[in-house]
């Protein structure tokens, strides 16, 4: 009796996962405009306001790029990690939406982009919010510090290393002539 319990509890958490990871993003979550978020947020996340706004649980710094540079290197840091994919937006427009996947249960979470030009170069403002749960354990704030991070190291032309399933990825900007030096010298490839 007590083995026809467990093989049911696990076929029944087998299948709630099978839903989780089934289950569509809302297109309230998909074409979330992180410039109109307020908080509290009505479900757990971090919200990133552009440099000089108020409201947010964190302000952007002013990054010396375009816009549009801005934005392909934080897709680029987002992409970088695992399960994660865009799903909407219009990157012409500045706007870039991603879902990331939990390791285990595969829950999403949906990450807005924008990016926008400020006095000096773009900022961004970035919404994370988790799709299903009460609580998020700080995930929504580690993801978005840890990719405003790796721009941020990128601008300075640092040689950053991603774990992927196949390895380590280095990743360094491609128009930073020393940056790809140093790249070059660390792997002993001067002319690759």
């Amino acid at each position: 009796m007590a083995a026809g319990a467990a093989v049911g509890l696990l076929l029944v958490l087998l299948l709630a996962g099978l839903a989780i990871r089934a289950a569509p993003v809302p297109a309230a979550l998909r074409d979330a405009d992180p410039l109109q978020a307020r908080l509290p947020l009505d479900r757990p996340g971090y919200l990133v306001r552009p440099a000089g706004a108020a409201g947010g649980d964190a302000s952007a710094p002013v990054y010396a790029a375009s816009p549009g540079k801005l934005l392909d290197r934080l897709v680029a840091a987002a992409l970088a990690e695992p399960r994660t994919a865009v799903i909407g937006g219009d990157p012409a427009a500045g706007r870039v939406t991603l879902v990331q996947r939990s390791r285990l249960m595969g829950y999403p979470d949906v990450i807005a982009i924008r990016a926008l030009p400020a006095q000096g170069g773009a900022t961004v403002a970035i919404l994370s919010q988790s799709r299903f749960g009460g609580y998020d354990w700080g995930v929504n704030r580690a993801r978005v510090e840890r990719w405003m991070a790796a721009v941020a190291d990128l601008a300075a032309g640092a040689v950053l290393a991603v774990k992927g399933i196949g390895g380590y990825h280095l990743v360094v900007r491609a128009d930073d002539a020393g940056a790809v030096a140093r790249l070059r010298a660390r792997k002993r490839r001067g002319a690759k």
